[in-house]
Order: C-alpha cells, then sequence, then structure tokens
C-alpha cells in the first residue's frame, strides 16, 4: 500500500506541484512596463507608393524608441497606453498608441502577439526634396498601427525580454512636384494621402 501511495505522489503530485511552482515564479497580474526598440529597413519597405501615375519604391528606413504603461489582466492579456519616436530618412514622427498583447503559454517561453493602434504626430519634417525622386516622404502625421508575432521569455519573477517581427503601417502625405514646378529640387507644390507599410523587427523589456 505504501508503494503504491508513494508510485501515485511521484507520477501526479509532484508533477503538479512543479507546474505550480513554475508559474509562480512568473508575474501573472499587475502593472507593467515595456521598453522597445525596433528597426524597419528600407530594403523591406513594401507596396510601393502610388504618385501621379508612378510608383515610387518605399525605401523608407525607420529607427523607432517605444514605451508603454499597461496592466498584466492574466498570463494571457495585457492592455496599456504607449508612446514612441519614431526617425525616418528625413522626417520623424510620435506615436501615441493603445498597447495590446496576446501570449499563447502562462510558462518561462510563450510565443507573443502584438497590436498597436493610435495616432503619431510629427516631430520634424525636411523642408527639401530627396535627391534622387526630389519628394519629400512622411510630410504630415496619420493614423498609426503595428502588429506582429513573436517570443516572450521571462528572465526573473518582474522581468522578461520580447523580440517580434512586426508590421508598420503609418498614414501620411507624400508632397511631389507636378510639371507646373520649375524648380523640383528646392521645393513641391503638390502632395497627396498614402499608406506607408514595413517590416521589420521590435526587441522589448517587460518590468
Amino acid at each position: 500500500m505504501k508503494i503504491r501511495h508513494l508510485f501515485f505522489s511521484l507520477v501526479f503530485v509532484l508533477p503538479l506541484l512543479a507546474m505550480s511552482q513554475e508559474r509562480a515564479i512568473f508575474k501573472e497580474e499587475g502593472v507593467i512596463y515595456n521598453s522597445s526598440f525596433a528597426f524597419h529597413n528600407g530594403l523591406f519597405g513594401i507596396s510601393d507608393i502610388p504618385n501621379e501615375g508612378n510608383y515610387l519604391h518605399n525605401n523608407n528606413s525607420i529607427y523607432s524608441l517605444h514605451q508603454s504603461v499597461g496592466y498584466l489582466f492574466n498570463p494571457y492579456f495585457s492592455a496599456g497606453v504607449g508612446l514612441g519616436f519614431e526617425k525616418w530618412r528625413k522626417t520623424s514622427f510620435i506615436p501615441i498608441y493603445a498597447d495590446l498583447r496576446f501570449n499563447i503559454f502562462s510558462k518561462r517561453y510563450s510565443p507573443q502577439f502584438m497590436i498597436n493602434l493610435g495616432y503619431s504626430n510629427k516631430w520634424y519634417e525636411s523642408p527639401c526634396p530627396e535627391p534622387e525622386m526630389y519628394v519629400i516622404h512622411g510630410a504630415t502625421e496619420g493614423l498609426f498601427m503595428e502588429s506582429g508575432v513573436g517570443l516572450r521569455v521571462w528572465f526573473k519573477k518582474n522581468r522578461a525580454g520580447t523580440i517580434i517581427i512586426s508590421y508598420k503601417i503609418q498614414e501620411s502625405d507624400l508632397k511631389y512636384s507636378d510639371e507646373f514646378n520649375f524648380f523640383p529640387q528646392i521645393t513641391t507644390n503638390q502632395s497627396s494621402k498614402v499608406l506607408y507599410h514595413h517590416v521589420g523587427i521590435r526587441i522589448g523589456m517587460m518590468y
């Protein structure tokens, strides 16, 4: 009888205790702070930009630093608000957005899906057209969206790392010149509303 009880403990009780201890190591609820850095290479800019019947290749590289504060409702879902700074080739944005994150598992390693929805305010715009195509990319503020999927890893109870392949959309204006502008090298006289699409990688820490 004692051997049977011991066998039962080893087979059923100990794994359950191990699982409970593993889950207790990691944060399951409470306020969280996210800090992340991302790079979206111009080589991976997708969806060419329409311009007066022609198309421009989306070759804008983006460096961005984002910070968000939110609440972890359970091991699988968190929501918060975020603020970022994004540097393009000749312009900069400050996106303000809602930050939503979904985790598949509650253990140390879990696939994570994230989505940011908000609005990008303008920080800076170059007054000079780019010398190659005589256009100004990202000339106005607009709607902002970034989503991605990757991996979340807990290092300690209150510290985790994330690495995410992200897809970004930015609404803005493309400024350009038509045939009536005799000085396209130094100024533009037309603009059109466009969507910029990018694929990149975002690396972050959660506290």
